[in-house]
Formats: structure tokens, sequence, C-alpha cells
């Protein structure tokens, strides 16, 4: 093209002949054909499992645990650690809490396994002791923050004013009531 000319937009950028690697122009490949619809995939067949050396289920491990067996709930514990530290995480917002509340969760477990039901799934049931223990922490370290004092506190000087139009709970209470009586002597 010669400089200068304007063109139209340029095809090379959507070559339609050349799939992207890893793709035939209908569709992924697998091993060098193209899937018909219908047909099973490779990894859809289940794996050959010896029972002997896979790892006990869920229910078999909650089974021994209340039994009294304090290994197999620290299988339980080691299978779910990760995802239980994770929620507490989120919610509470801080690693040490988090770590607290993960180990408090898995102690109240413990404690409560005789009363596991079975109802849910020992997953759902975890993840609900340890959202209500984080929910727990959080409240108690939000009033914890509310009651510490600032470094002007500290150092004696009093803390900043507050942003203009900024009303407390008492002030904002006082100002309705006040007009509540304005309004009824008018009447």
């Amino acid at each position: 093209m010669p400089p200068g000319s304007v063109s139209g937009p340029s095809d090379t950028a959507f070559d339609r002949a050349r799939p992207l690697p890893g793709f035939s122009q209908f569709g992924p490949r697998r091993g060098g054909r193209i899937l018909k619809p219908g047909e099973p995939l490779d990894r859809s067949k289940p794996a050959a499992v010896d029972p002997a050396t896979a790892a006990p289920g869920d229910e078999t491990l909650v089974a021994r645990a209340r039994a009294g067996d304090a290994e197999a709930f620290r299988g339980l514990v080691d299978r779910y650690r990760d995802r239980v530290y994770g929620l507490a995480l989120r919610i509470v917002r801080s690693t040490a809490d988090a770590e607290e509340v993960a180990q408090d969760a898995f102690v109240r477990a413990w404690l409560a396994l005789p009363r596991f039901r079975g109802a849910a799934s020992f997953s759902t049931w975890i993840y609900r002791i340890a959202a209500r223990c984080a929910f727990d922490r959080a409240r108690t370290l939000k009033v914890r923050r509310g009651r510490e004092a600032g470094i002007e506190a500290a150092a004696g000087r009093p803390p900043p004013a507050k942003a203009r139009g900024a009303r407390t709970w008492r002030s904002r209470s006082s100002a309705w009531s006040a007009r509540c009586r304005r309004r009824s002597a008018r009447r």
C-alpha cells in the first residue's frame, strides 16, 4: 500500500483462516480430532481407585470421630483448615483473629460432634460454625475498637471536631423531639 493512503480495517487481525492454538475451526481439538455432539470426553471416564488406598470420605471420618477417634477428627481438620481459615479471614479481616476463629470453630465442632445429626454435610456444618464464630469475634472487635482511646486522648489533646453537619444520636433525637414540640405548639 502506498504511503499516505487510507485503508479499511485490516483483516489480518481477524484472520478466520487460522484457528487459535488448541482449537479447530469448529471447536476444541481432542487428540487431533474434532468431537461430535454427544461423544464422551476422555476425562469423563472414572479413574480406577483402589479402595484400600483411597482417603476416607467425610461420613466415615465423622462416624469415627463421633466414636471418639481423635485421629479421624484430625483428618477432618486437615481437610477443612484452609477453607475455614479463609472464611474467617474474609469476615474478621485480621490474620491473627482469623487463626483464633478457625481454632475456636474446630474446638466447638469437636465438642458438638455428638449432636451432629448429619442432615447437612460436615463441610456445611463446620462452615456455619466458623461463620458464627467469626461474626461473634467481629462484633467483639468492633466494640473493643470503639472503646479504645485514640492518639489524641493519650497525648492530652482534644479529639478533632466532627465534620460540619454531623450529629450524634443524642443530638438527632433531641432535635426531633424539639421539632415535635414546635408542631404541637402550633396546633
